[in-house]
């Protein structure tokens, strides 16, 4: 007999919209009208007033205003009406559904099924405030809460190894699950009414397929927000320039380029083109006009895309990721084409980017992408999360590099290491360094200082980093 998905243990999370006060908390959380910090103190008042609904509780601690309140409630008997229509069958009473993203669902009855289950797991862990949900063969089901990766329910049950690879093939659609095949591992992204798009990694080994899928973005937070300075919201007032947000995996570059992107949305009347593999970013018009595209679905390939805003007459540009030559070469041509280009990258520091960016090209053409590079540049946010001295959250450091006359000249001249020296010595003009960052953070009590040298633990990652010879050849 073939081994199937298990469903969630009975009071261990409920099928997703099952009750209205499940449906006010899902939405609430979704459209930013309240945050993951709250949850505690809300689930607290929930126990003290049983009969009174979420959508009242809500209200009447002006967390909500009356149109809001109401609006749920009709939108909940609507989406119900539409389900009692649609589903069929009591056990599949209540399931969530499945909105159509980069794959195709022509799967069988037992797959369909196992998707169903999935998507309480990742409704479940949604509303614990979970930052990432862990499938792996054979294995519990586990969650990332703050920093520690725990069990998602009391009740272990295992995920039956065969059970994983046709889910995952379903999901992926046979050109993810072809790369997957081909490369070991691949990135996706799956959307559930409801909740919104989960950013999600496969990758196989010894034991077969482990699937890890990361919490949607939800509402795109603001710059102060997420704890970058005002300097950084002038970046989006640009035109025809390159900013590049960077870090390492798991850093929050998406985070704050959804935040750029929102704060461009929401105040500028420009027509805005966003290109990702996979899609995470998911935005609402406002002042703006938005097209997003994800590779393999929208375009053939992050270059495609590319090309395609700048015959769309696009006013700004985000990129999802910049990771290959030619991708970059025509994101420095739509900047000087005129267009704000906002793109993340991998890199641990500032410099460590625009060295590593230069020398993705031929040796003959590093000259002349210095000179674009430094010509078009309109700043470079590097970040990384940072543990907090409790150890129970992380917060963001950022380096911050903005093209000042003796930046734009180290760069034409791929004097790398020169830069660490100028972003600490240009803060008047708005720049800083991640020890400049740390310590900022430091003596705000948030992380640890090192007790020797006196500055933050952390910093020393980021310690002067220069590549061999200094200077570009």
């Amino acid at each position: 007999m073939r081994k199937r998905w298990v469903y969630p243990p009975e009071g261990s999370g409920a099928p997703m919209a099952s009750s209205f006060n499940d449906f006010v908390l899902q939405t609430a959380l979704e459209r930013g009208w309240i945050s993951h910090g709250q949850l505690e103190s809300i689930q607290a008042a929930r126990q003290s007033l049983p009969d009174v609904s979420l959508a009242d509780l809500l209200y009447e601690q002006q967390i909500i205003s009356v149109e809001q309140r109401d609006w749920l409630l009709e939108t909940y008997r609507s989406q119900a009406k539409e389900w009692e229509a649609n589903l069929s069958g009591n056990e599949r009473s209540g399931a969530a559904e499945l909105v159509p993203s980069a794959v195709e669902n022509s799967t069988t009855e037992e797959v369909t099924e196992s998707l169903e289950i999935l998507n309480r797991y990742l409704e479940h862990a949604f509303s614990l405030g979970a930052t990432s949900l862990h499938l792996s063969p054979d294995r519990p089901l586990r969650v990332r809460l703050e920093t520690n990766l725990q069990p998602l329910y009391e009740e272990a049950f295992l995920i039956p190894a065969e059970a994983i690879e046709p889910v995952a093939k379903a999901i992926l659609g046979p050109r993810r699950w072809e790369r997957a095949r081909e490369r070991g591992s691949v990135s996706f992204s799956y959307a559930v009414r409801g909740l919104g798009r989960f950013r999600g990694h496969l990758f196989r080994e010894r034991q077969g397929c482990h699937v890890v899928f990361f919490m949607p973005l939800g509402k795109p937070k603001g710059v102060e927000e997420l704890g970058l300075p005002e300097v950084v919201r002038g970046l989006t007032k640009k035109k025809g320039e390159l900013v590049l947000v960077a870090g390492g995996r798991g850093s929050g570059r998406t985070t704050t380029l959804a935040a750029l992107v929102e704060e461009i949305n929401r105040t500028q009347g420009v027509y805005v083109v966003t290109v990702e593999d996979p899609m995470e970013l998911w935005l609402e018009p406002k002042q703006a006009m938005i097209a997003q595209k994800e590779v393999g679905l929208h375009c053939s390939d992050m270059a495609a895309g590319i090309e395609a805003a700048l015959a769309e007459n696009a006013d700004v540009l985000a990129i999802g990721c910049l990771e290959d030559p030619e991708s970059i070469r025509l994101a420095l041509e739509a900047a000087d084409r005129g267009l704000l280009v906002l793109a993340t990258i991998l890199g641990n520091s500032v410099p460590e980017v625009l060295h590593g960016l230069v020398h993705s090209f031929p040796g003959e053409e590093e000259g002349i992408v210095r000179r674009l590079l430094a010509e078009l540049l309109g700043g470079v946010v590097c970040q990384k999360l940072v543990p907090c001295r409790d150890g129970l959250r992380k917060v963001l450091a950022s380096e911050i590099l903005l093209p000042a006359p003796k930046v734009v000249q180290a760069i034409a001249a791929g004097a790398w290491g020169e830069i660490p020296e100028l972003l600490r010595e240009s803060r008047p003009l708005g720049m800083r360094s991640m020890e400049d960052s740390l310590g900022e953070l430091a003596a705000k009590g948030l992380v640890a200082l090192d007790p020797v040298s006196g500055v933050a633990d952390s910093s020393r990652a980021y310690a002067n980093w220069i590549p061999l010879g200094g200077t570009a050849p």
